[in-house]
């Protein structure tokens, strides 16, 4: 790891990017994280926080408000968000339709003033209950112009949450699809506030032509008002507002947790913190510009992917929406031509699954091609050494894949496999790197420092708005004074930290230590050279009957790289000396496998294969070679299995939304089989 600099300045105009190193030597070592003493703990912050604001990338800009009221002015005939239409008489998705900053502008005017002429009155709590699209943003925006609070809805959310959070926050309006009216009209008698709500069209469904429909029906029976996005148009147009915008102290938004374990908690925040977290993204090292492209499908509910609208917003940079259909995601990566991609490990590892074997077919001097470039682009990113050659004659066709201009791509929610970083940081971008954040600290935190190449499996060191502490946890064999890294549950405060959770004052006393150091959950690692490493989940390590701790997440980011299993959930408890798991196998792998044995097997369907103690035997053999190659402990490797062949999705509350399993949700449902494993006691 060497010691340089970001370079020159970006190109974006206003915009200032330091030149002071990321890398810097201090106490003899090169290292990402300055280090600072406190009350006779290390606090680990950015090397750049002494040169720049941890608060404001701009000084003039303190609320979401500002930050759009100045790109909109200057950036005013470029681009801004981009929509793909459906073509109801040829049935398919037209080719991008993209609406300037001023034009943007002025339909954010009209449907804020609609808003406003329907009854949605200065800071309401408004719910927002649909997939990333054009209205969404439109929505976003009038909040902010006019002092309404958004509440975004996961529009993967069942009933039963939809019901807890618009109760919890006394949601007045609702926007909503209308694929999405009949979990309205399930709840919308239990709403102790809803009285209006705008419907948005679906792709291939008119609000229009469903007047008739009887959730709509239900939905009026509870005495609240329905409008169409086109009758807020028509208001807005009718009577037009001046702005009322908050202030930087005023709550702009009320943003709820995935519930990994419980309830889902509604996370506060200020202008002032979403305006932090942008200012963290904006001095991560990647020279942001108004040429940039960035396709949204993340769901905006969710704080990383608002945080990211904010910076391209900053910059003058254009937003394309995905249409929704995960079979046409690369399709439109190809027609947005994004310069930044944001994603989550599942979906690079199906992205590594298929690009992968095909990089291996062909002719043998194909092939031999493709891996003497790969082992010379990697041996030459460690050195720090350019590969002029093997990018022109090689890697410029693998960069095609995210539509030729990618410039960045950010890893985050979970660990990425280092050998799967690495592969892309070779085949795509040097700039592949990975990061930490929280609903609570605004998705900013920590981010890899892309100059180091070296170092994989990291989440990377301090951005300029957030400092980080380890706090021991010794009954659980974690403390700061470990050897050879000091070890401990992540501690993080800055002006991007949320201020509190709605009306929840115990969670949220529960969750600050006595001087305001916001409790993470996780636990880290810090490396010599300032890296941090996610280790563990304090919340999910149990102990098994021999008094050994066992992190089942841990094993599991072990136990994925299986080429037989796509999910997995690994289960033990105090009174047993062993684990088991829950796992879901990987069709294709699995199919395959029989078909090159040539065994009658093959035959049979994948629910049919799941059945049968051969494919159990089979996976637990791989399973035990991977534990083995990573040096675990015997205690730590699975020694049976529940093969289940329908995946943990969002929709059975097996998974978040944001793609994370819900451990418990799972022990619940898997609970007797679970232990019906242990009384058959299959030890090996």
């Amino acid at each position: 790891m060497e010691k340089i600099s970001q370079g020159k300045p970006s190109h974006t105009r206003g915009l200032f990017f330091p030149t002071e190193p990321r890398i810097i030597e201090q106490d003899g070592v090169l290292t990402t994280s300055f280090k600072y003493e406190e009350n006779g703990e290390i606090v680990y912050s950015s090397p750049l926080a002494k040169y720049v604001s941890n608060t404001n990338w701009n000084p003039k800009i303190t609320t979401l408000y500002e930050n759009f009221e100045k790109s909109r002015f200057e950036f005013e005939n470029r681009p801004i968000y981009g929509t793909r239409r459906f073509n109801q008489e040829k049935k398919e998705y037209e080719d991008y339709d993209w609406i300037t900053y001023s034009e943007f502008a002025n339909q954010r005017d009209i449907f804020g003033s609609g808003l406003l002429n329907i009854g949605v009155t200065k800071n309401t709590n408004l719910g927002i209950f649909a997939k990333n699209r054009l209205e969404w943003a439109t929505a976003e925006q009038a909040c902010y112009a006019f002092s309404i609070v958004s509440v975004p809805l996961y529009h993967t959310f069942g009933a039963e949450n939809i019901q807890y959070i618009l109760n919890n926050t006394n949601v007045k309006a609702i926007i909503t699809e209308t694929k999405h009216l009949p979990k309205i009209s399930q709840i919308c008698n239990n709403s102790k506030s809803l009285k209006i709500m705008i419907v948005l069209d679906d792709a291939d469904k008119k609000f229009d032509k469903l007047e008739k429909n009887d959730d709509i029906q239900t939905i009026r029976d509870a005495g609240i008002q329905i409008y169409s996005f086109d009758d807020v148009m028509q208001a807005g147009k009718a009577d037009m507002k001046k702005h009322d915008p908050q202030t930087k102290d005023d709550i702009c938004s009320i943003i709820y947790t995935s519930g990994t374990t419980s309830l889902p908690k509604g996370v506060v925040y200020l202008h002032k913190h979403l305006i932090s977290a942008i200012t963290g993204f904006m001095y991560v090292g990647y020279e942001f510009c108004d040429e940039e492209s960035y396709i949204s499908y993340l769901p905006l509910s969710h704080i990383f992917e608002r945080v990211l609208f904010g910076t391209m917003i900053a910059v003058g940079a254009k937003v394309g929406f995905f249409s929704g259909d995960l079979l046409k995601l690369f399709d439109e990566i190809n027609l947005v031509k994004p310069t930044l991609f944001i994603g989550v490990p599942r979906v690079f590892m199906k992205l590594y699954d298929k690009i992968y074997p095909k990089t291996q077919e062909g002719s043998l001097i194909k092939k031999l091609l493709f891996n003497t470039a790969l082992d010379q682009k990697v041996k030459a990113l460690r050195k720090g050494e350019s590969t002029f050659l093997w990018d022109k004659l090689v890697f410029s066709k693998t960069k095609q894949a995210f539509g030729g201009k990618i410039n960045i791509i950010i890893s985050g929610s979970a660990p990425l496999l280092p050998n799967h970083q690495e592969f892309f940081k070779a085949i795509f971008t040097r700039k592949f790197i990975q990061g930490w954040g929280m609903t609570e600290t605004g998705a900013a935190g920590l981010v890899q420092v892309y100059e180091d190449d070296v170092t994989l499996g990291v989440v990377g060191s301090p951005v300029v708005c957030s400092e980080f502490k380890l706090m021991s946890l010794p009954d659980l064999n974690y403390t700061t004074e470990d050897k050879p890294n000091p070890r401990g549950e992540l501690l993080v405060r800055g002006s991007n930290v949320f201020s509190e959770y709605y009306n929840n004052p115990q969670a949220t006393k529960s969750s600050f230590t006595s001087d305001g150091w916001f409790m993470t959950g996780d636990i880290a690692e810090v490396l010599p050279n300032g890296a941090f490493k996610i280790i563990d989940r304090r919340k999910s390590i149990f102990k098994i009957s021999q008094g050994e701790y066992v992190s089942p997440e841990t094993l599991e980011g072990i136990y994925i790289r299986s080429q037989y299993v796509s999910q997995i959930m690994v289960y033990g408890n105090s009174s047993e000396s062993y684990l088991v798991a829950v796992i879901v196998p990987d069709p294709e792998n699995l199919k395959k496998f029989f078909s090159d044995n040539k065994l009658k097997e093959s035959e049979l369907d994948f629910n049919q294969l799941c059945q049968l103690e051969q494919t159990k035997k089979l996976i637990l053999d791989d399973l035990e070679q991977l534990g083995r190659s990573e040096k675990r402990y015997g205690f730590e490797l699975i020694r049976d299995l529940i093969i289940e062949p329908e995946p943990f999705t969002v929709e059975n509350k097996f998974l978040t939304t944001t793609m994370k399993i819900r451990r418990q949700a799972i022990l619940d449902s898997y609970k007797i089989r679970l232990n019906n494993l242990y009384s058959k006691s299959l030890k090996k």
